[in-house]
């Protein structure tokens, strides 16, 4: 039977919540915040000569979205590839349906 759990992602809240995995998210968060600022038009800010509300809250989101979108992009643990294809797999070498090439059987 195939496992359900990758058991190479680590599971532990420790892991999850240690120092360099925040500080890698929040370098990401920066990073996204600052892509997030630089899709804002300047010019169409200033096109009318003064700075509304609404303007202000475009750039707002832009800001925090980016850097919500990167922080927890980079927080979530990554699913790793098992190290041999084919053993975690439904289909089963030899039964012509993940083969290359025609089916060993017929339906």
């Amino acid at each position: 039977m195939s496992q359900i759990i990758d058991p190479s992602v680590g599971s532990s809240l420790k892991e999850q919540f240690s120092l360099a995995r925040a500080k890698k998210a929040y370098a990401a968060g920066v990073a996204g915040a600052i892509t997030g600022a630089g899709t804002v038009s300047l010019g169409g800010i200033f096109a009318d000569g003064k700075v509304d509300g609404a303007e202000v809250g475009v750039i707002i989101s832009a800001v925090v979205g980016g850097f919500v979108l990167a922080f927890v992009g980079a927080w979530l643990p990554t699913n790793t590839a098992p190290d041999a294809p084919g053993t975690g797999d439904v289909l089963v070498k030899g039964d012509g349906l993940g083969d290359d090439g025609e089916p060993k059987h017929s339906a």
